[in-house]
């Protein structure tokens, strides 16, 4: 699961389930949370990152083919990776290594019990020191 990623190799990461995602998006909001909403008829990724990264907090929300007009408006920003069809998950992929300045292989996550080395062939996972 999630949890389980996020406990052993660390970061700050959450997914949630909503029943009413209009109601959880409005909640967000009031905690200071920017919505991301990751729709094909967004602004352009590249257009729109920086100030993207100057929010503190971010609820990011992938739209799918038969989105409400209410996500539209509720959303800081409404952001495209391309203005194409393509995956839902492929979308969430591109914002989040735009965001990261495509730095994510460098990146060392607090917390973290395992940390994946990257291998030509095969496996390797350190084990951290426990501080």
């Amino acid at each position: 699961t999630i949890l389980r990623i996020v406990k052993e190799f660390g970061g700050d990461f959450s997914v949630e389930y909503a029943e009413n995602a209009e109601k959880l998006i409005i909640n967000k909001k009031r905690e200071g949370f920017s919505i991301v909403h990751l729709t094909v008829y967004g602004k352009g990724v590249l257009e729109k990152i920086k100030e993207i990264r100057k929010e503190k907090n971010l609820l990011i929300v992938v739209g799918g083919a038969k989105v409400e007009p209410v996500f539209y408006e509720l959303a800081d920003f409404n952001i495209s990776v391309t203005n194409q069809p393509h995956s839902e998950v492929a979308s969430l992929a591109i914002i989040l290594d735009k965001y990261f300045n495509e730095k994510e292989f460098s990146l060392d996550f607090k917390n973290a019990k395992r940390k994946i080395i990257g291998v030509e062939k095969g496996k390797k996972i350190d084990l951290m020191q426990s501080n």
